[in-house]
């Protein structure tokens, strides 16, 4: 039952708008791969999760899809984890995307797409897990134009700490830094994510367990 939740959701994504989305996904991912390198799949990624919840978010919320799915055999506890589970199923897509894209220009010797580590990704589900984690309880009470202010703060400030953070670190504290995450970054990742996902899923049940629709 809850596929057919992710599967409205990803309908409602496409919904009147799939070439206009499919031309900027790929557009956003050439220019800043080309530019921002391996960051760039860190960024689109996020960025892939954004545009989900705020195009479900405005449309849902337009249409008042969640009074009506309520009035439907499905539980309130199924609207919320197909939500999560859409966002990374997004992910997913997005990542074995940029892998065949990385796999297919370094074939005929271009190296546009930098080819996707280990860290990079534990990183990245990090950074998609929190975003989405904070995001999707706000998308349940607060106003769209709110979230996408704080939504977008939230992913261009972290970039930019980040890399004011590394800048500032010396050789050394780098290359201590380097060994550590080499030894503990993959279960830290995980479980952050693993929390951060429990925490917000509650928060979100509890929200919607309080609204009413």
């Amino acid at each position: 039952m809850i596929e057919a939740l992710i599967y409205k959701d990803i309908k409602l994504l496409f919904k009147d708008n799939t070439l206009l989305l499919v031309g900027q996904f790929l557009l956003v991912l050439i220019i800043i791969s080309a530019n921002l390198g391996i960051a760039g799949y860190s960024l689109l990624s996020v960025g892939i999760c954004w545009t989900f919840l705020m195009n479900v978010s405005s449309k849902e919320k337009a249409a008042k899809g969640n009074i009506l799915l309520l009035s439907t055999p499905y539980r309130k506890q199924q609207l919320i984890m197909a939500k999560y589970l859409t966002a990374y199923l997004l992910y997913i897509s997005t990542t074995l995307f940029y892998f065949a894209m990385s796999e297919i220009f370094r074939m005929i010797h271009v190296e546009l797409f930098p080819q996707i580590s280990c860290d990079v990704f534990f990183i990245t589900l990090l950074s998609v897990s929190l975003f989405v984690g904070i995001t999707l309880p706000m998308y349940l009470k607060l106003d769209d134009s709110i979230i996408k202010i704080v939504s977008s703060i939230m992913i261009l400030g972290t970039f930019i700490i980040g890399y004011v953070v590394l800048k500032q670190l010396s050789a050394q504290a780098i290359l201590e830094l380097m060994n550590w995450t080499n030894k503990y970054l993959g279960l830290l990742s995980i479980s952050i994510s693993i929390l951060a996902v429990i925490v917000s899923y509650i928060i979100s049940f509890t929200l919607m367990s309080k609204t009413e629709y």
